[in-house]
């Protein structure tokens, strides 16, 4: 902003950072406007010191210094002070953003919030229909809070994002805004404190839960198995990253540089003229549940073998590498306006994740440990306890806190798994050893459907959940089955939710239930169906006679650069670190070109910065503070 008043041009959004730094060296040459600009850093350093923890002046701050880290999230030091300017019993409310919420360097103002005072109000309006002029993929927070009547032990909670189980945007308009926050104070659901710090013990973070069912359902969740890996009680995972995107770049070559190096190809590796192999470099979205490689989807760079074998910190006690055993991965993405957000896999051995791929330690679990986790995280219960904090990336330390359920709950599924996992030639040694000697089979993809829906009945059990509650989980994925067959009269597909209740039904030894029942009972709000599709055979059976296929992704390539939620989606991927066009396309599992299109697009509206030309050009935002 400071060099911007002597050359808007180049210090205007959009244009590539080595360019504005060239650009600032040479206006510093003038003495004055060096001058001034060392009283405006100085200035800025003062502020930034002011606001610190070590000048006592605020003191709202996360107690772990790990949870400090990213966004300086300047609205804490407003919260803080409103809250601290009132006399006991005085309330204050405020416009802000979602990071209030939910974000990490806001944990110390939530649980100052909840300790010292009482949060009588939080409710969150999704911008999709212009609320504010600010981008329609932001989400904007009124809080009102009464200082001196705490703790809080329960509040009112409304979140207007998403969509509805029919596949309808929650977020209100300008003219419908008035009534809404009328009839808030009357209806709006109270979250309970309790379940906050059980759901989020470190960060208190707020689950976007949408109905007073959500919140019984994931307190169960988080009271009936233990966290994935916070303790002892969970699986004590090893994780491992295995390549990074940016320090081993030079390590990925693509198909031209192997042809000219005159390596053959065999199956999904290379086979060199020295007889080394080239492994496949695995990414996000080269997987699907239970998937390798995911369908319609083939490896884009490959990685020496020889070379990554031979990493020493990616070695085990025997010499092994990680790469060289079956081991557990899951996209790193994880939004919740995809139309999955926890998708998890099992890699082969001879294959190196990008760390848009985490994963397990390879060799630090035994197989059917593998595969039992690969079952749990791919589940929708898994993804709906994901879905409600928030977060749009699913890193080591997200996934951690998860409630997860425990092996001795899972082994029955593993030969279930198994028998996915086994469509491919590169789990042929895993049937092997799981099998106990059985012939492979090979299923259809309905076959695939039903066995994965006897998984996530078997993950619904572990948690303990009963029909009406899985049923109102199943219906907090309303992206599923955009483009499959509809029933007569019905808003959309619902293929996979009846398969999966069905499949619970049948492993609760239960006739198969009647869906308006169901949903009546889960608080889900659809039209009824016809008369002679209200039982879940009935409505299977009728999908399967118009073919429609549940537990499948939509097709890639289905969406238009225009497509607000396809922006609101790149929008969230956006990050200070650098990305190129593909890695955006592959985490959407969308074309390349397609997404191009979109970041141009926020490039020209100053909300995104790129650098770079052709497909090397890389694309960025700016966060608040620095």
């Amino acid at each position: 902003e400071f060099f911007s008043t002597y050359d808007p041009q180049t210090f205007r959004k959009g244009v590539p950072k080595d360019e504005q730094q060239q650009r600032k060296q040479a206006l510093r040459e003038d003495p004055e406007i060096d001058a001034a600009w060392r009283a405006e850093a100085r200035h800025l350093h003062e502020l930034s010191a002011y606001s610190k923890p070590e000048a006592g002046h605020f003191t709202w701050f996360a107690e772990d210094p790990q949870l400090r880290k990213g966004d300086a999230n300047v609205f804490r030091l407003f919260v803080e002070r409103a809250f601290c300017l009132l006399r006991d019993g005085g309330r204050f409310g405020q416009v802000l953003p979602d990071s209030v919420y939910v974000s990490s360097p806001a944990t110390g103002v939530r649980k100052h919030l909840l300790s010292e005072g009482r949060l009588e109000r939080l409710y969150v309006f999704e911008n999709r229909r212009a609320l504010f002029p600010i981008h329609r993929s932001v989400k904007v927070v009124l809080l009102v809070a009464q200082r001196g009547a705490g703790p809080t032990e329960r509040f009112r909670a409304k979140f207007f994002v998403g969509k509805d189980a029919a596949g309808r945007e929650r977020a209100v308009g300008l003219e419908e805004l008035p009534g809404v926050l009328a009839e808030l104070d009357h209806k709006a659901p109270e979250m309970a404190v309790a379940d906050i710090k059980a759901l989020a013990p470190m960060t208190w973070s707020f689950p976007e839960l949408q109905t007073a069912l959500d919140a019984q359902i994931a307190a169960h969740c988080v009271a009936t198995v233990p966290a994935l890996n916070l303790d002892d009680r969970g699986w004590r995972l090893k994780f491992c990253r295995e390549l990074d995107a940016d320090k081993d770049a030079w390590r990925f070559k693509d198909e031209e540089f192997l042809h000219r190096r005159g390596a053959r190809r065999k199956g999904l590796r290379w086979i060199d003229p020295e007889g080394f192999e080239w492994w496949p470099l695995v990414e996000g979205a080269l997987f699907y549940h239970l998937e390798f490689p995911a369908e319609g989807r083939e490896p884009t760079k490959w990685v020496s073998g020889l070379e990554v074998a031979a990493i020493e910190g990616r070695k085990n006690a025997d010499g092994s590498s990680v790469m060289e055993h079956y081991r557990l991965a899951w996209r790193d993405i994880a939004s919740s306006t995809n139309e999955r957000s926890a998708i998890a896999a099992i890699l082969p051995p001879k294959t190196a994740a990008k760390d848009t791929a985490l994963t397990v330690w390879g060799g630090a679990l035994k197989l059917e440990s593998t595969i039992a986790l690969c079952s749990a995280i791919s589940s929708f219960c898994f993804d709906y306890l994901v879905r409600f904090g928030g977060k749009t990336h699913l890193k080591y330390g997200a996934i951690n806190s998860i409630a997860t359920p425990p092996l001795r709950s899972l082994l029955e599924g593993v030969e279930q798994a198994a028998e996915i996992l086994a469509q491919s030639d590169e789990y042929a040694q895993l049937w092997e050893k799981v099998s106990g000697g059985r012939e492979r089979p090979h299923l259809d993809r309905w076959a695939i459907a039903e066995r994965r829906a006897s998984l996530d009945a078997l993950v619904a059990s572990a948690y303990s959940l009963g029909l009406v509650q899985y049923a109102a989980v199943l219906s907090t994925f309303p992206n599923l089955d955009t483009v499959e067959p509809m029933l007569p009269g019905e808003p959309k597909s619902f293929v996979t939710r009846d398969l999966a209740l069905l499949a619970y039904c049948r492993r609760a030894q239960r006739a198969p239930a009647d869906i308006v029942e169901v949903l009546r009972d889960a608080g889900v709000e659809l039209p009824n169906p016809r008369a002679e599709l209200r039982r879940l055979d009935h409505r299977v059976e009728r999908y399967r006679e118009l073919g429609a296929m549940p537990y499948r992704p939509t097709p890639r390539g289905g969406r238009i650069p225009t497509d607000p939620e396809f922006i609101t989606q790149i929008k969230e991927l956006l990050t200070t670190d650098s990305q190129s066009a593909a890695e955006f396309a592959e985490a959407l599992y969308e074309d390349e070109s397609t997404a191009r299109t979109v970041l141009e697009m926020l490039v020209r509206d100053g909300e995104a910065f790129a650098e770079g030309r052709g497909r090397g050009r890389r694309y960025y935002v700016v966060e608040e503070g620095e």
